[in-house]
């Protein structure tokens, strides 16, 4: 809902080629060649990498979090996962507090630090102003010239607009749109998001000695569902059948547009399209949120309008009004349109083998062998619970992945990274 972002170019080096054999001739003679490629790559190791990510968390001194590894008291310490070259290192499959230390350790103890790195892939999570965050760190050890290494994605949710225990409908609802009533409130959680960005980025500065660092400031992103989307809404489960955000340490599936989002990865709301169609609604129709920072996106991710520029006619999808689509009924029951589409077997299909099982259709040629890779090929991972058993396969339909799987007597695969 709220993203920044941080860029960090990191210390490189031009890649250069090799001279062909008329080069190497001419060359004898006073000949000078430009062998530059275009592409550039790190001059500084995956241990200074490592300890430099290590060092600007845990000195990014934000909220009330104690730590007290490599001599740090304040600052974001909750790792998620670490993935290098698209081996998993070190997953927290419980969503533990305080664990950058066992993500260090963990690299140390697979030989991060002894071997050169292609990419490298490290979430964070933390809580603070009544937001959750999510940092997004991916790098690149080699890039065109001109490009960044490193990126940071923070994407962040408001707490207090999660649904809660034994509310229906209705009542979520109208506390949504009453969230957008007064325009400082978000604004708050913006600045406080921005805050953050640019926090770590000063900490990255001082860790990563002669990078340089710049900040994309925070905006809000609201995701306008679509019809089908807006279906599925008649499965969710309200008042004694509400059920709370669960955390995925490993994602399920992968994701395009507006939805390719760490939250999406790593924790599952499935209330947020919900909430998101009473916030494009109160934006619409309420006039709330008049600011060029609030942008309101299509599922593919491609803004449809800013809150200082509302457009109604772009936040509908073939003439259908979004403040139409649903409504409630007496006792606070939700109601969806009957123009909206049935939710169909798609939604077994986008949740895995086990879910198009139960369907009663076959798991996907990919997930089957997937499977029968994972007994094949299994070097112990460090995570949070326990070893994990992982695999790295490639699929023809699906590319390069990762798997995990705390317990191969159940099959349980995890997607730890796409690639």
């Amino acid at each position: 809902m709220l993203k920044a972002k941080v860029f960090v170019d990191l210390p490189s080096q031009d890649i250069m080629r090799r001279k062909g054999p008329i080069e190497w001739v001419r060359s004898l003679f006073g000949t000078e060649f430009d062998l530059r490629t275009g592409k550039e790559e790190l001059t500084v190791s995956a241990f200074a990498v490592v300890q430099g990510l290590v060092d600007a968390f845990s000195t990014t001194k934000l909220g009330s979090q104690k730590y007290t590894g490599f001599g740090k008291t304040t600052g974001i310490v909750n790792a998620i996962s670490l993935l290098v070259d698209k081996r998993t290192v070190y997953l927290d499959a419980d969503d533990v507090d305080n664990d950058l230390d066992e993500m260090a350790e963990a690299a140390q103890t697979a030989g991060v630090f002894d071997r050169t790195f292609k990419e490298m892939h490290l979430v964070m999570t933390h809580k603070v102003a009544g937001l959750h965050i999510i940092f997004d760190v991916a790098i690149q050890n080699s890039v065109l010239v001109g490009e960044d290494e490193m990126e940071i994605i923070l994407s962040a949710r408001i707490e207090d607009l999660q649904i809660k225990a034994g509310e229906s409908a209705k009542d979520y609802g109208n506390r949504v749109k009453a969230f957008t009533k007064d325009p400082d409130a978000i604004e708050a959680h913006r600045l406080a998001l921005d805050s953050v960005a640019r926090a770590l980025a000063d900490r990255m500065r001082v860790s990563l000695v002669g990078s340089k660092v710049r900040v994309e400031g925070a905006r809000v992103e609201v995701i306008r569902p679509n019809q089908k989307q807006v279906g599925r809404m008649r499965t969710l489960g309200f008042k004694d059948k509400v059920k709370q955000p669960t955390y995925r340490p490993a994602p399920t599936r992968r994701r395009r547009g507006a939805y390719a989002d760490p939250f999406f990865y790593y924790y599952y709301d499935p209330y947020y399209d919900f909430m998101s169609l009473m916030l494009v609604s109160a934006i619409v129709h309420d006039s709330a949120w008049h600011s060029p920072m609030v942008h309101v996106v299509s599922p593919n991710g491609d803004t449809l309008f800013t809150g200082d520029t509302v457009d109604s006619s772009a936040a509908s999808m073939d003439g259908w009004d979004p403040d139409d689509a649903v409504g409630f009924d007496e006792s606070g029951d939700l109601q969806v349109d009957d123009s909206m589409p049935e939710a169909d077997v798609a939604i077994c299909r986008a949740a895995g083998p086990h879910a198009r099982r139960a369907a009663g259709r076959p798991a996907p040629r990919a997930h089957r062998a997937a499977a029968a890779a994972v007994a094949a090929d299994t070097p112990r991972v460090h995570t949070r619970s326990g070893t994990c058993i992982t695999s790295e396969v490639t699929l023809k339909e699906s590319g390069p992945l990762a798997l995990c799987s705390t317990s191969l007597e159940h099959s349980s695969l995890m997607t730890a990274r796409w690639g």
